[in-house]
């Protein structure tokens, strides 16, 4: 629903469907100045393409005996176009089976015409109101708390996954395999199709890519990054993440680097070598793109990779082969 919709829906508006005219103007006369503008249909059939456009209302008031359509028909087509709908039937004197019948469908109240006392009327409509907008909050506050849950469950996930893999790669003695551990965990866990590794070579003042996962062994060969060069040297030589969620059109992505990625989004996480990061050093970084679903990364997700990352150091640091690199402190 669109922001207009919105706003006509916290406006109250009033959508009336009558086949006689002298009961919308009726309607309008007495309410109008109540409610403010009221929409008004002689003909149930272009109320309901009016309704099938995408114009919603708080509260529709339904006459019980039109043609095409009566108005028993009207509320459940009404219902079908939008569920939320309140409701109210103008039924007549004497027809009270038709109103109770009509209550049964979903219809919240009905209004008996010719109308005698309009203020009860108003204050059916007003409690039609109330009910919609109660049920909007609620609507809110349910979405929200999904959405809140669905994020706690997502980040106690990346939490458990984040332990498990710390404990794989500690466990190795194994540089090749310790990088290979954080990039398929990578790629499963943030759906990413290419994920890789690269690390500076303090020599040559240069990044190689060590390990990946989606990239030709042609190109692994080929790329050389020195710092402050693109994504991955800014990275390096800042010592700061670098998150994208549009690649087409954050400032930060060169234009000979936009067509390299197949998503909008990517991250590129700097790898911490220290006990803390005052007295570390940033040996290479962690680059994740091309994910399967093509949405942002979480704040939660960037953690979970910075913290492997670090992990994925630490386990470096205490290996044996580690020794032979140049790279240890």
């Amino acid at each position: 629903m669109g922001s207009r919709q919105e706003n006509k829906l916290l406006a109250g508006d009033i959508l009336v469907v009558d086949d006689q005219p002298v009961i919308l103007e009726d309607m309008r006369t007495h309410l109008e100045p109540i409610f403010g503008s009221i929409v008004g249909f002689s003909n149930p059939s272009e109320a309901l393409r009016h309704l099938h456009s995408g114009e919603r209302y708080a509260v529709v008031i339904l006459d019980v005996v039109m043609a095409p359509l009566s108005g028993l028909e009207m509320l459940k087509l009404v219902h079908d176009i939008d569920p939320h709908a309140r409701i109210l039937m103008l039924t007549a004197h004497g027809s009270l089976g038709t109103a109770i019948k009509a209550l049964q469908l979903g219809a919240v109240d009905y209004i008996n015409k010719p109308v005698e006392d309009w203020a009860i009327v108003a204050a059916s409509i007003n409690r039609a109101k109330t009910e919609r907008a109660l049920q909007m909050q609620n609507e809110v506050l349910v979405n929200t708390l999904t959405e809140q849950n669905s994020k706690l469950n997502r980040t106690v996930s990346l939490l458990q996954t984040l332990t498990e893999t710390s404990e794989m790669m500690h466990a190795s003695r194994d540089v090749a395999k310790i990088l290979n551990i954080l990039v398929e965990r990578a790629c499963d866990v943030l759906a990413a199709r290419r994920v890789s590794i690269m690390i500076l070579d303090p020599d040559r003042r240069e990044m190689a890519i060590q390990v990946a996962a989606g990239i030709k062994k042609a190109v692994l060969r080929e790329v050389r990054v020195r710092p402050n060069e693109g994504i991955a040297g800014t990275v390096i030589a800042r010592g700061e993440a670098i998150v994208v969620d549009n690649a087409a059109t954050d400032d930060r992505v060169p234009d000979t680097e936009e067509g390299r990625y197949s998503s909008r989004s990517f991250m590129c996480i700097p790898i911490f070598l220290g006990k803390d990061k005052g007295d570390s050093k940033v040996i290479g970084v962690v680059n994740v793109t091309d994910r399967l679903l093509d949405r942002p990364f979480s704040d939660a997700e960037v953690e979970f990779v910075s913290h492997l990352a670090r992990q994925a150091a630490f386990a470096m640091a205490n290996a044996a082969l580690w020794k032979s690199l140049p790279l240890v402190p």
